[in-house]
Parts: C-alpha cells; sequence; structure tokens
C-alpha cells in the first residue's frame, strides 16, 4: 500500500508532475507539493480536505496545499479519473521564491469562477497537457511557460495568503511529526496500533497526540487508521483467493464482522458485494499499480483527456 506520506517522483521535469489517475479510493495522505485535481469523470467522486467533504463533478478543479490532508472516493465503487499537476516547493523556491511561503485560502478553484475564466483555466490545463503527454523530446520550455501562466491565473483568482517566516517554520515543524505518526501507521497498520504508541514516540501525552491528529489531518486516529486499513483491504480484495476474514486479517482488522461494519459505513456495501461489484478491477499482468489507484500512460491519458475535452466544452 502506498504511503499516507505520498513519496513523489518527477520523471519528466524536476518539480514538476503530471498524470492521469484512476481512483477507486484513496484514503487521507499528505504530500510537501501543492497539488491541483482537475475532475475528468462524468460521475461524481468525494473529495475529503481535513474532512470537509464536497462533491466533486465533471469540470471542477481543487487545490492542495502541501501537507493538506485530503482523501478521495469514487461513486458507486466505480474509477474517477482526475488530471492532477503536483508542484513541489522547491520549483516555487527555484523559480518563484515569495509562492513558496503561499497557500490557498479556498481550495474550490472553479466555485468562484465565471464560465470564460472556467474555460480559460481549462484550456491552460488541456494545453499543459499536450505538451506534458505528447511524443519526446518534452517540450520543457513550454511545459515551465504553461506552468507559469497557469500560476499566474490562480494568484488573480484564487484567495490565498502569504506566510511569515515563523509561521512557515511552525508549519515546518507541523509537517515533520504529521510525516512521523503516518510512517509508523502506514508500516504498523496491519498489527496493534495504539495511540500510547504513538504519544511515546513523540515524547507526549496521548491526548496531545489524539487532538493534534484531529486538528491537521481532520479526522480522530482510531477513524484515521481504519481508513488506512481499508485501503488495505480494498487492494486485497482484488485477489480472489483471499478469503474475507484472511483480508481482514491482513489488513490489521480484529475481526471480519467488525470490517464489514467499517466497510459498510464508508461505501455503503459489504466486502463481498464491494468485490462482486469490482471484479474488472482486478489487476492484470502488466497493471503493477496499486487496484485502487492506477496512473494512466502517456498515450491512455491523451485518450482520456481528448474525451474529457469534448464533454467539458461540448465539442
Amino acid at each position: 500500500m502506498d504511503n499516507p506520506l505520498e513519496l513523489i517522483t518527477y520523471e519528466k521535469i524536476r518539480h514538476v508532475k503530471l498524470f492521469v489517475n484512476s481512483i477507486t479510493y484513496r484514503t487521507f495522505h499528505t504530500h510537501n507539493a501543492f497539488e491541483f485535481v482537475c475532475m475528468l469523470s462524468s460521475d461524481q467522486a468525494f473529495l475529503s480536505v481535513q474532512n470537509e467533504k464536497t462533491t466533486l463533478e465533471q469540470g471542477d478543479i481543487y487545490t492542495i496545499n502541501p501537507y493538506q490532508a485530503h482523501e478521495i472516493l469514487s461513486s458507486k465503487n466505480s474509477e474517477t479519473k482526475c488530471l492532477i499537476l503536483q508542484l513541489s516547493r522547491t520549483f516555487m523556491q527555484e523559480y518563484l521564491p515569495k509562492l513558496r511561503l503561499c497557500v490557498a485560502l479556498e481550495n474550490n478553484v472553479t466555485a468562484r469562477l465565471g464560465d470564460e475564466a472556467r474555460r480559460r483555466l481549462w484550456e491552460m490545463f488541456f494545453s499543459l497537457s499536450d505538451y506534458y503527454f505528447g511524443s519526446p523530446p518534452v517540450n520543457t520550455l513550454s511545459i515551465l511557460i504553461g506552468i507559469l501562466d497557469l500560476l499566474r491565473f490562480l494568484s488573480n483568482h484564487v484567495p490565498h495568503k502569504v506566510l511569515s517566516e515563523q509561521q512557515y517554520f511552525e508549519h515546518k515543524k507541523m509537517a515533520a511529526r504529521i510525516t512521523r505518526i503516518v510512517e509508523y501507521i502506514d508500516k504498523n497498520y496491519p498489527f496493534q496500533v495504539k495511540l500510547e504508541d504513538l504519544a511515546k514516540q513523540e515524547n507526549l501525552t496521548a491526548n496531545y497526540i489524539s487532538q493534534f491528529f484531529t486538528k491537521n489531518i481532520g479526522v480522530p486516529f482510531y477513524q484515521y487508521l481504519n481508513n488506512v486499513r481499508l485501503e488495505a483491504a480494498v487492494q486485497l480484495l482484488q485477489d480472489s483467493s483471499l478469503s474475507v476474514t484472511q483480508v481482514s486479517n491482513y489488513a490489521g482488522f480484529s475481526d471480519a464482522k467488525y470490517m464489514s461494519n467499517v466497510f459498510r459505513q464508508k461505501f455503503g456495501c459489504t466486502p463481498r458485494e464491494y468485490r462482486s461489484s469490482n471484479i474488472r478491477l482486478n489487476l492484470s499482468a502488466d497493471k503493477k499499480q496499486s487496484s485502487s489507484e492506477y496512473i494512466h500512460s502517456p498515450a491512455e491519458a491523451l485518450e482520456i483527456l481528448r474525451t474529457a475535452r469534448q464533454q467539458i466544452f461540448g465539442r
């Protein structure tokens, strides 16, 4: 299972990553990058940013600040297709130093845009994708110009603030603690995990860790732990050789009945029903990524974007 602190690799251009992702379920996670989530699917999905849940519709664009915990859940247990742009803080440091200290005050970018501005923003993302996913060699200059144009547009349309150096320092300390906590949970979720264990690791009280977790991740500690185990269960259910009881054991749940109750609360169905309706999501020989999310090849991405463009623009 992917680490809740997502380690981002930048294959084409330093500090820039653009990809089309099909997501079934991705539990709360953070990363040290600015992220833009562009909804391509015609079906709805659900995005939670520090537990503030919103419905994603086709054509919506959301921005996620570095280390802002977020979760994505597809509707009807289908796959949600998103175009995702990630810009590391180092990109800002090298090209736009002041933006390194900048944070968006609203996550929903398109909510306050008129039709013309919304269309202009999507045109920039589609144009950027054409350069990024196009045939080699990579058109680095055009991509960088496109990103700078995109950031200039967003700075003029999205409410934001610039942190002071002291605020940024405190933010880094908070982010470092989140990193340690989520790494501990990701390493130990198949076993018994207690709040007291984390408190001992951080040399703090369990009550302080509990409050810190809810404030900065957005959900209570045990809900987050269950979500991590649920994401593992979703992946394990793709293996038809495993019984539901085995899945619950491998995912860290105390028993299959408890997992089923938590599963139904999250997905609206039992693990068996979920497995039955998601046979088509099984991993094939050439699909080696997580079965709860799949990053498409450049050729696949271009085809998905071509269809989405026609639907969003009506042409």
